[in-house]
């Protein structure tokens, strides 16, 4: 769109956040790999599920080699994303769309994107 100086996502629950042109149009800076955060020991508890096969050059601890962009997904595993609804206080589903940005540290700029999807007040759990 002409003039555009930047969007803003917005999610069912109220939650809203902007983006510059800047942000959505560059890569953002690499990330390091965590073979395994140490501190997560409830299995239920884990985000990730890494492939059985790692790609070259991504090392435990180091940075990746890839250059991670912003996605906006609209699937998963071959199918539509459910509807996200906010009901009753509790948001459900993670639809249509869904932004999917790179992290950056834990204590990152929170007014950038790429940082993670939880407070800097949350409980440390040996993620980076």
């Amino acid at each position: 769109m002409k003039g555009a100086t930047g969007i803003t996502v917005f999610a069912p629950d109220g939650y809203n956040t902007d983006y510059t042109l800047d942000d959505v149009n560059s890569p953002f800076p690499k990330p390091y790999f965590y073979a395994a955060p140490g501190a997560i020991q409830d299995q239920e508890r884990l985000l990730v599920k890494y492939p059985a096969l790692i790609p070259p050059g991504v090392i435990d601890g180091k940075e990746i080699p890839m250059t991670p962009w912003p996605l906006l997904a609209f699937n998963r595993d071959g199918k539509p994303l459910d509807t996200a609804q906010y009901e009753k206080g509790r948001l459900t589903g993670e639809g249509p769309y869904r932004l999917v940005k790179p992290q950056r540290d834990v204590a990152g700029d929170a007014s950038k994107p790429g940082r993670p999807d939880r407070s800097v007040k949350s409980k440390a759990y040996g993620d980076g």
